[in-house]
């Protein structure tokens, strides 16, 4: 349980990290926001299915 929790704290900090990218980024490149959007989401998304495959594994092993 803890470990599980542990992990989310993780990935809030990696989604976090990648927003303040994001925005950093968008203020250098303004011309290429949509771009820079685009692929800050597609990480993020990235992540979040691995974070779900991640907690099946874990789950099958408990049981």
């Amino acid at each position: 349980m803890m470990k599980r929790k542990g992990n989310n704290v993780k990935t809030c900090l990696i989604i976090s990290i990648l927003n303040i990218v994001k925005v950093f980024l968008t203020q250098i490149y303004p011309q290429h926001t949509q771009a820079i959007e685009i692929t800050i989401r597609t990480l993020i998304f990235i992540i979040m299915v691995l974070k779900q495959k991640s907690n099946i594994k874990q789950k099958g092993q408990q049981y």
